[in-house]
């Protein structure tokens, strides 16, 4: 469930997050979409090659068994990924966890945010989520990029001025040169 972040949740202990969310699954609504019109073709071109071919239903059979898999499996990685990513934020950075079989952590320190937007294209409107893309003066990750979430709008606006907040409160400046 997303919790929208506000300055008391900021000013509580370190270890109290004011949101930790994961990536809705519709993110991969068309990939889905995509695969479930290609299981369905794959079933049918497999019923129609067995009806005009009789003599090698078997080896048709398998074919069909082997490509139905080979959809599922595409369909199970993209919903793993998404069911293992999650998204943390505190009063002093944002984390992001992402990953099954290997993990990756990354954090960014909240008074690197330079700029907060977000991306929503037509479909993930109707769907009510879509992407933040997080610009920061951090030297290795310049860029990171929050995909599937939901109330994009207002965490925006919150993570822009929890990061101008943070850098006012602790007098930090940063000048960017040569960007």
């Amino acid at each position: 469930m997303d919790h929208p972040v506000t300055q008391s949740a900021l000013d509580t202990e370190p270890s109290d997050s004011a949101f930790d969310i994961s990536p809705s699954q519709a993110i991969y609504a068309p990939y889905y979409a995509a695969h479930g019109l290609a299981f369905v073709l794959i079933v049918a071109a497999g019923i129609e090659s067995m009806r005009l071919f009789p003599a090698y239903a078997p080896i048709l059979w398998w074919c069909e068994v082997i490509a139905s898999a080979l959809v599922a499996i595409g369909i199970f990685t993209h919903a793993i990924s998404v069911t293992f990513t999650r998204y943390t934020l505190d009063s002093k950075r944002l984390t992001m966890r992402c990953g099954f079989l290997g993990r990756s952590i990354k954090s960014l320190e909240l008074f690197r945010i330079q700029d907060v937007n977000f991306i929503q294209n037509w479909w993930q409107e109707m769907l009510g989520i879509g992407t933040l893309v997080i610009l920061s003066s951090d030297q290795y990750h310049p860029r990171e990029i929050l995909v599937g979430v939901r109330n994009g709008p207002e965490l925006r606006d919150q993570l822009t001025s929890v990061a101008t907040t943070i850098r006012r409160n602790t007098g930090i400046r940063e000048i960017t040169v040569g960007k």
